[in-house]
């Protein structure tokens, strides 16, 4: 019965990481001077998230972590898309972000995904 929740919390938890990368450019073009710096930030910021994603937290990463040290990746990961959208003058899509991670994350838990 509840197959079909577990399997939307997962494509959750993706579009949640695509999320992320998204903030993370919207920032990068957004704060700073200058459309060098705008590109720079707005391309370079995603692809050292998505490398540090692809590194340490995707399904088949090299070095993945596990336990505390992949709580504290997570935290940080999301957290910092949600501080970053923020500081873009997106609050309410940083709020939207917050509130979606965090029910995917206990959902994760209680299901251990």
């Amino acid at each position: 019965m509840l197959g079909p929740v577990k399997v939307a919390n997962l494509a959750l938890s993706f579009l949640l990481e695509l999320a992320v990368l998204v903030a993370v450019g919207v920032c990068g073009v957004t704060v700073g001077s200058g459309a060098a710096v705008h590109a720079l930030l707005g391309l370079g910021g995603p692809l050292l998230y998505a490398v540090a994603w692809g590194t340490c937290a995707a399904p088949r990463a090299r070095r993945p972590l596990h336990g505390v040290p992949r709580f504290a990746f997570e935290l940080a990961w999301f957290g910092s898309a949600v501080v970053l959208l923020g500081l873009a003058g997106h609050v309410l899509w940083a709020t939207v972000l917050a509130l979606l991670c965090v029910v995917n994350q206990v959902l994760a838990q209680v299901w251990r995904q």
